[in-house]
């Protein structure tokens, strides 16, 4: 008797995104294999961006009134029904077989538990051609070789339900305590939860906020006390990592160049990022 189909939930939490969420929830429709649902998370939202969610008849908006993006995830999970919990950002363009990419990478009997997509962004500051891999991979050189194991990525993730039930009870709530998909992913490892590199599923974002000078420095401060967190927790250093020594090694290697690019590019871009943000008002000057 053929096993059963696994089906999956697609959750995108969503503050503010009526520039975006439009086209993310098009490239949903575009998938050669529809999610069994999806689910996007109204998190106090002074937008529409509740309003262009709700014209889609496939879509199911949820009210979270905490703010933040740690209780918009949790909420979405729980609120899923299906056996695969996939998760994106709302500014996100999924490539039309992330569906049937995420479900089969599940399905391929490697007992996965979780699996870490990648990112399109654009290459340079303040234009949006070319895009390519580098930002994600830049990220993941640099967590992957930080924490020693396979670290999940917020914007392009997906988990079991099984494996959110088992530790629903241990993420840590609010954004300012931790990155949430850091936080989530060492509370799998640390329950001996297998997540895999999916560096062939992909999604894109023209959003470049990532490289605001105090925005990264912030982010660097953040995963460092995600860390103090769950060595505290006993979750660290990790006791059954997914990357070989040599995996390691080479994260630690390309890790250098990497951030170097990226603190470069944050502090010539700041000046200019700056004047815009603060003088100009300049709300969208990131998109």
């Amino acid at each position: 008797m053929p096993s059963k189909k696994l089906t999956l939930s697609l959750i995108i939490p969503a503050y503010n995104e009526e520039r975006h969420i439009r086209a993310t929830l098009e490239s949903v429709a575009r998938q050669t294999v529809m999610p069994d649902e999806v689910i996007v998370v109204d998190n106090n939202s002074t937008d529409s961006t509740a309003s262009i969610a709700k014209e889609f008849d496939f879509v199911r908006v949820i009210t979270e009134k905490e703010q933040g993006l740690t209780y918009s995830r949790n909420t979405g999970f729980s609120k899923a029904k299906s056996d695969i919990l996939g998760r994106v950002d709302a500014d996100s363009i999924l490539e039309e077989q992330w569906v049937e990419k995420v479900i089969n990478m599940f399905e391929d009997g490697s007992n996965t538990n979780g699996i870490a997509g990648m990112g399109n962004t654009p290459l340079i500051p303040y234009l949006s051609w070319p895009i390519g891999t580098f930002h994600t991979r830049a990220y993941f050189y640099n967590v992957h070789s930080y924490f020693k194991t396979t670290i999940m990525w917020g914007g392009n993730m997906a988990i079991t339900k099984k494996a959110w039930d088992e530790v629903k009870f241990d993420v840590t709530n609010g954004d300012n305590y931790v990155h949430e998909d850091q936080d989530v992913t060492l509370c799998m490892v640390a329950k001996s939860l297998h997540i895999k590199k999916a560096y062939h599923i992909r999604v894109t974002s023209y959003d470049q906020s990532f490289r605001y000078l105090p925005k990264l420095i912030y982010y660097i401060k953040k995963r460092n006390k995600t860390a103090k967190l769950h060595k505290r927790k006993g979750n660290l250093p990790v006791s059954n990592s997914s990357l070989s020594t040599f995996e390691v090694l080479g994260s630690h290697i390309l890790e250098l160049p990497a951030l170097a690019y990226g603190l470069i590019t944050s502090i010539i871009t700041f000046p200019i990022d700056y004047v815009a943000l603060k003088v100009f008002k300049a709300k969208n000057w990131f998109d």
